[in-house]
């Protein structure tokens, strides 16, 4: 996870939740919807509960060198 990851969600939470104290209606606000997301799996954890995991999540882990042993 990189710093702009983490920033970028903040500085548009704080751009919105001033506009009401500035007198700027709700409905006027402009629809987001989040398009990319991160996920963190600790498999070990997940194999001791009995988490299975799809075949394509670990795929697509290793593909990256995200999973460690």
């Amino acid at each position: 996870m990189t710093i702009k990851t983490i920033v970028k969600p903040i500085k548009t939470a704080s751009k919105y939740s001033g506009k009401p104290a500035k007198g700027k209606k709700t409905s006027t606000y402009p629809l987001t919807f989040i398009t990319k997301g991160e996920m963190t799996v600790n498999t070990t954890e997940a194999k001791l509960l009995g988490i299975k995991l799809p075949a394509s999540v670990l795929h697509e882990a290793k593909t990256k060198g995200e999973i460690f042993k």
